[in-house]
């Protein structure tokens, strides 16, 4: 897959998440926390604000081409979804995180983290040049 488009399925994704994280949080912690909690639906949002801001980075950040720049989207890109798999995988050890948050965060952070790493080491970076920008 090519960079823009991983890039932009990875937005879409961002900006789905989010907005379930702001609009809907205690349906994503049910399977977490055994009743709903306003302080916990307030850390689901305030969450919810960095996912949405790292997925319009993705988003605008799509055509450019290869430069320190991009390197630094793709590695902060790897470096959180690295880190939120593990404190998932921590959670769950812990009994914090259910089952079916934890699979979902293996295929969603594990499969995201595996591409952009790829991203960051493929031998053909220099292959897209950047585009004219969006006016």
């Amino acid at each position: 897959m090519k960079r823009r488009n991983f890039l932009l399925v990875s937005a879409i994704i961002g900006l789905a998440m989010s907005a379930m994280m702001f609009l809907a949080p205690a349906s994503l912690l049910n399977d977490t926390l055994p009743s709903a909690n306003p302080m916990a639906e307030f850390l689901m949002r305030v969450i919810a604000v960095a996912v949405v801001s790292m997925s319009i980075i993705n988003l605008f950040s799509r055509r450019d081409g290869w430069s320190d720049s991009m390197r630094a989207i793709l590695s902060g890109n790897a470096v959180m979804h690295v880190l939120l798999l593990a404190l998932d995988l921590y959670g769950y050890v812990d009994g914090l995180v259910g089952t079916r948050s934890v699979v979902m965060s293996i295929v969603i952070h594990g499969g995201l983290a595996v591409g952009f790493m790829v991203m960051l080491m493929s031998p053909n970076r220099q292959e897209e040049p950047s585009l004219a920008p969006i006016k």
